[in-house]
């Protein structure tokens, strides 16, 4: 099992997250249209600052796995496969990148659902497939049913369209399926958060439901994955590593010593990520055609690391909680 992450910790990013995500919202109502270029900016500094440093720490879960069955050779092996894996998703896109953006957006949907349902459960765990699909299917879904055209166009550029707006017409048709679709999952959602008294949840849908009907899609999406996403899975992180430093799991942690040694850990590989980022970027065209390139590396890339990023996660519940401990103990 892995350390369950410290209620006060879990408020504070509520609030936190709450109050960001609704001052964003109404910034970008009074502000009108934002530019792509803007958005492009805003969504790549969330995602690199925000979002690369929660799979960044991978490796201290990658030690956890390997050491105690091959010890000082797991670098190497943990390395090899998680940019095999990285690499596959890369290769399979661009042979096939409708197969490519489709694996993407129902990985996307059991990534996010499960990440916050393991913070933030709202129904009973033998429920917890439907609401780890409900849940995950909010950032993926209201984009195309508020926004098809915007929408569309983004997913033109991964899909290497030639013409990437007839991706968003195709999308604006679909609207008379896909808008009901997305108002009955919210008003689900809604729904059992009030029955079941839970006002943070209630309060996080109608946020996101409201960011991504009144924001570009690049930007409601942002706001979730930097402000909602990574900041829970992040928390999980640095309460595993208070196991794995040997910190009772009843005792009061300050958050502040967690953060530091999350830094440490994360920083070298984030780096490493965004060298790598802005090497494709140039190499797919970079200022050429700054918008489409954009687009390609920050969610071809996201999708080659969340690959082996989400199938390591998988696998770390099957571990006993000891595990945590030991693998504080030796490189």
């Amino acid at each position: 099992m892995r350390r369950m992450v410290p209620e006060a910790w879990r408020r504070g990013h509520v609030r936190l997250a709450v109050a960001l995500t609704g001052l964003c919202l109404a910034g970008g109502a009074l502000a009108g249209p934002a530019e792509l270029g803007v958005q492009l900016a805003v969504a790549a500094i969330g995602v690199a600052l925000l979002g690369l440093p929660h799979g960044a720490v991978d490796h201290l879960f990658g030690r956890l796995l390997l050491a105690p069955r091959l010890g000082r050779a797991w670098p190497p092996v943990f390395a090899g496969g998680y940019l095999a894996l990285g690499a596959a998703v890369i290769a399979v896109w661009l042979v096939a990148p409708v197969l490519g953006l489709g694996l993407f957006l129902a990985l996307s949907v059991w990534h996010f659902g499960s990440e916050d349902v393991a913070l933030a459960p709202l129904l009973p765990p033998r429920r917890a497939g439907p609401e780890t699909v409900a849940r995950g299917l909010l950032p993926v879904l209201l984009p195309i049913a508020f926004r098809p055209a915007e929408t569309g166009l983004l997913f033109g550029w991964l899909l290497l369209a030639e013409a990437p707006a007839a991706v968003g017409e195709a999308l604006a048709a679909l609207a008379p399926l896909t808008l009901p679709a997305a108002l009955a999952l919210v008003a689900a959602l809604l729904a059992a958060a009030l029955v079941r008294r839970a006002s943070a949840l209630a309060l996080e849908v109608c946020l996101l439901a409201g960011s991504f009907a009144v924001l570009p899609p690049l930007l409601a999406f942002t706001l979730y994955f930097g402000l909602w996403h990574a900041p829970r899975h992040s928390l999980r992180v640095i309460a595993d590593q208070a196991a794995m430093a040997g910190v009772p799991a009843g005792e009061p942690q300050d958050l502040g010593p967690g953060v530091r040694a999350f830094a440490r850990a994360a920083a070298g590989l984030t780096l490493a990520t965004l060298a790598l980022a802005g090497t494709a970027w140039w190499a797919l065209g970079g200022p050429a055609a700054v918008d489409r390139t954009s687009v390609q590396v920050i969610f071809i890339g996201l999708a080659a690391l969340t690959v082996p990023h989400a199938a390591l996660h998988a696998a770390i519940p099957r571990l006993p909680a000891a595990a945590l401990g030991r693998a504080g103990e030796g490189g």
